[in-house]
């Protein structure tokens, strides 16, 4: 029986460094069971099934057989996978591990699922009402509407998270239907400023925004609380309109372009009490290392441990506001009384940069530069079809997200990877030839970087700003095929064959051997280069 299920695994979670002993990586899902369990072979046959279909996770036994000669639990379970052919499986990466009791507090703190033991919890921040979980299956009617679209919600909220992915190529956000999203620093999986849902059915997030009034506490969201909230997902932003008592509250959300930061606009609140409060990983997923504080009239958090180690988050309100911090789990709560317009930011951009943004006139500026941008890009080059549908996503939706999803963020609800893919971005970068052939030459060029002197390439790698980039040498042989097929498009479309001209170094390091399909490393330069 499943003891208990807890998708948001940041919260009061061991570092993941502290699985390190026991053999796991941290890297993927973990699936605890106390040893002893009724369900445990059961549970190890299961896992066997699912790792048959390609799902990778760490199933961990706890015992308290450590030491002893003969260890009934583990001999049980190790004939179980002898039987089957299986006990390669013992102690490998996603495979089966055995810990010692004493361990429990930790592996269970990072456990996905658990079996036989429950786990911790410490009360998180107050969260406006959450209301009923979401009807699988319901799919909202929705419109377009000037190159975006919008539903409404009334009752209940879509059986999965609807987003929108919003990206300045440095910042970037994801907006959900009940605002449960997440954002970014740089790279969408190394440097996360909060986590993302791990549970698409989940109705809140690691962020909340509402009011409170007569004792209630009323997301500016769509959320299942009975309130009808109207969605607008549209190229660059994300609004949300709720109509409470006698008031239209209108919320929108942006990432302006050249700043580190996402703006939250909130319209028509004046004389309600409103609270923002932000769950904070500030790096890959372990919350533990995270820092918050208060500094004057803003709040801060930080990582030592994070991918970029010197990023600091800054948040700060248009109106005067109560902060606070909750430590454990580290987390950023701002109380305000609304204006007729109140501007929240948060992002690691400079100081002067966000309390300019912070200023309603200067927000509602940016928003506007904002949709600028993405019109002048989408519609470049127009499709007339005849359907007015397909128009609207063709000349915008369609270009909007290739970019800002897929090449700027390179995240969604759904996978958010943050790396760059070697053959994924280049047919990308290929298809959007007549948007911006400038990009697609730049990018053809930094893929050139990012080849083995033996003819291989870094099947993905996360950006460092370093000499190389971290990433993945793999034997996937399709990978040789992408470059040279860009670089034909490319000529063939533009006639600019002077990038043929150019010229970029090679990267070096031990060769794959034989048997080994993969390894994550940061390559040195060969000393090499190529036209």
């Amino acid at each position: 029986m499943l003891a208990s299920l807890w998708p948001d695994r940041t919260q009061n979670a061991a570092a993941k460094k502290e699985l390190w002993p026991f053999g796991i990586s941290g890297d993927a899902p973990v699936i605890c069971c106390d040893g002893r369990a009724v369900e445990a072979v059961e549970l190890l046959k299961r896992f066997c099934l699912l790792k048959s279909c390609g799902v990778n996770a760490d199933l961990v036994y706890l015992t308290d057989e450590q030491g002893e000669y003969y260890q009934p639990v583990s001999r049980r379970l190790i004939e179980t996978l002898s039987a089957v052919g299986l006990e390669a499986l013992i102690g490998a990466p996603c495979g089966v591990h055995f810990a010692p009791i004493s361990a429990a507090s930790t592996i269970i703190s990072r456990a996905a699922y658990t079996v036989g033991k429950e786990r911790e919890t410490l009360p998180p921040p107050p969260w406006p009402e959450s209301g009923a979980p979401r009807a699988p299956g319901t799919v909202p009617p929705h419109e377009w509407r000037d190159g975006g679209f919008e539903f409404t919600v009334c009752s209940t909220l879509p059986g999965c998270v609807w987003q929108n992915v919003m990206s300045n190529g440095s910042t970037g956000y994801i907006a959900a239907d009940s605002g449960c999203g997440c954002m970014w620093y740089e790279n969408a999986r190394e440097m996360r400023i909060n986590q993302p849902c791990a549970d698409i059915s989940a109705v809140q997030g690691s962020e909340a925004l509402w009011v409170e009034s007569q004792g209630r506490r009323i997301s500016l969201f769509a959320a299942n609380d009975g309130l009808k909230c109207s969605v607008r997902f549209a190229p660059g932003m994300a609004s949300w309109e709720k109509v409470f008592g006698s008031k239209l509250i209108k919320t929108t959300a942006f990432i302006p372009a050249g700043v580190d930061a996402r703006v939250i606009i909130i319209e028509g609140a004046a004389g309600l009490r409103l609270r923002w409060a932000l769950r904070v990983v500030m790096g890959g997923g372990d919350a533990k290392a995270a820092k918050t504080g208060i500094r004057g009239d803003m709040l801060t958090a930080e990582n030592a441990e994070a991918y970029l180690p010197g990023a600091e988050l800054l948040a700060l309100c248009s109106q005067p506001c109560e902060l606070s911090c909750d430590y454990s789990p580290p987390a950023l709560v701002m109380t305000a009384a609304a204006g007729d317009v109140t501007v929240i930011v948060c992002g690691c951009g400079g100081e002067a940069e966000l309390r300019a943004l912070a200023e309603p006139s200067s927000a509602f500026a940016a928003l506007s530069e904002v949709r600028g941008r993405w019109n002048a890009l989408s519609r470049r080059v127009a499709v007339a079809s005849g359907c007015a549908a397909l128009d609207d996503y063709m000349n915008t939706w369609a270009v909007y997200q290739c970019i800002a999803c897929r090449l700027e963020g390179r995240s969604s609800l759904y996978q958010s990877g943050g790396a760059v893919g070697f053959r994924d971005q280049l047919q990308d970068r290929i298809n959007l030839l007549p948007i911006d052939a400038a990009g697609a030459r730049a990018h053809i060029l930094a893929c050139c970087a990012h080849q083995y002197a033996e003819g291989d390439v870094q099947h993905w790698y996360h950006p460092t700003g370093g000499e190389t980039d971290k990433g993945v040498r793999t034997d996937c042989s399709d990978d040789l095929l992408w470059l040279p097929w860009a670089v034909c498009e490319y000529v063939r479309a533009t006639a600019d064959d002077s990038l043929c001209a150019e010229t970029a170094p090679y990267l070096t390091s031990p060769p794959l051997t034989r048997g080994e399909h993969s390894r994550y490393e940061t390559p040195s330069l060969s000393g090499e280069t190529g036209t």
